[in-house]
């Protein structure tokens, strides 16, 4: 918004993510992520264009777990990666 002085005084801010196969971001299916506009953080929890909780945005204590457990070893082929330790499901 251009306040009476001419300055820009922001309200409000998302991010729109696309979802699935869709090669850019559908208003019909994609998902909003809210930005804390005090600190320019994502805030916790995404939204669907149905306004359903379906997405947790998670950078806090994210790691490969699941992406292991779904696709399997993700480092056997890095030169420092011992294969002995690597997760294979």
């Amino acid at each position: 918004m251009l306040t009476p002085e001419g300055k820009v005084d922001i309200r409000g801010a998302d991010l729109h993510l696309g979802i699935g196969s869709d090669e850019l971001v559908k208003s019909s299916t994609h998902l909003r992520v809210g930005i804390d506009l005090n600190s320019g953080e994502l805030f916790n929890i995404g939204y669907t264009s149905d306004w359903l909780e379906i997405m947790e945005w998670n950078a806090v204590h994210n790691s490969i777990k699941f992406t292991a457990a779904i696709q399997g070893a993700m480092f056997t082929d890095t030169p420092r990666t011992d294969k002995k330790f690597s997760l294979s499901f």
